[in-house]
């Protein structure tokens, strides 16, 4: 056989089509790392905008009534606190478990069936080549008027090509059942992993947007010049230690807020699937 001679590959689609999920897997998982990785950034990126936007209020409430400067503090702070506390490590923690801790079995069985897949087309291409060798025998015998069995190499070529060929159906036959139990995995991982994606998420987002919410009911009356922490109730208005100025229903929610668990929902959610 000539060296540079291209031999005819067998079709064989069920394989084929195994080769192209794999491909797509492989890209889709490379995705999904990245695109979780971005979910983080951004909301970091967004709390970082919210902080520095927070602290250009404190800058242009310099020099002016107290109760302002710590309202527009207090709310600086806050942000900082979002952006670098609890609530955004238990973020970046959750969906490290939900996805990425989740994902890594999920990348090892894919590997493992590919390494499969590669036997299997390893053997198509052995069968095709002792397909191929005894087609040109056979074409030269004829050529020749000479009988087959003249040829040394004829008979023991259709045994090897016999041999490839039963090994590559039972090769067929377990890749098949390994892809079935690749995609169950897949199953199982996307309907967990998911959820807990989202539910995480969400949990930051409620939290965050509670916290924002805090501050709806604004700063209250001015405060007479000279004075710090003090309290005033004009108009039910109060300044609370910190220097933050709410009426008594802001007040309530901040409480509220500040002392709720941001996986709450998160908690409650899992515990009710576990049941």
């Amino acid at each position: 056989m000539p060296c540079c001679t291209k031999i005819p590959e067998t079709a064989d689609k069920d394989v084929d089509d195994v080769g192209q999920y794999l491909e797509g897997l492989s890209k889709a998982f490379k995705s999904l790392e990245k695109n979780i990785a971005e979910t983080i950034t951004e909301y970091q990126q967004l709390m970082t905008s919210y902080e520095k936007v927070a602290h250009t209020f404190t800058e242009i409430t310099q020099e002016n009534d107290r109760n302002i400067q710590l309202f527009s503090k207090d709310f600086e702070a806050e942000m900082r606190k979002l952006k670098d506390g609890p609530a955004m490590a238990s973020l970046q923690m959750d969906i490290s478990r939900y996805v990425k801790e989740g994902l890594k079995p999920i990348i090892a069985e894919r590997e493992k069936v590919a390494k499969m897949y590669k036997v299997l087309r390893d053997l198509r291409k052995s069968y095709d080549t002792y397909r191929y060798d005894i087609s040109e025998t056979e074409k030269k015998y004829a050529k020749k008027n000479k009988s087959l069995t003249e040829s040394k190499s004829y008979a023991q070529k259709g045994k090897k090509r016999d041999e490839v060929s039963a090994k590559y159906e039972t090769r067929k036959k377990e890749i098949v059942t390994a892809v079935a139990h690749l995609k169950e995995l897949i199953y199982d991982f996307v309907s967990h992993a998911l959820p807990g994606y989202a539910v995480s998420s969400g949990s930051f987002a409620k939290h965050l947007g509670l916290q924002l919410e805090s501050y709806a009911a604004g700063i209250g009356p001015k405060a007479n010049v000279g004075t710090t922490s003090e309290t005033s109730h004009n108009n039910g208005s109060l300044v609370e230690e910190n220097g933050k100025s709410m009426d008594g229903k802001q007040s309530d929610l901040l409480q509220k807020n500040t002392s709720s668990n941001p996986l709450t929902l998160e908690q409650e959610y899992y515990q009710q699937i576990a049941k």
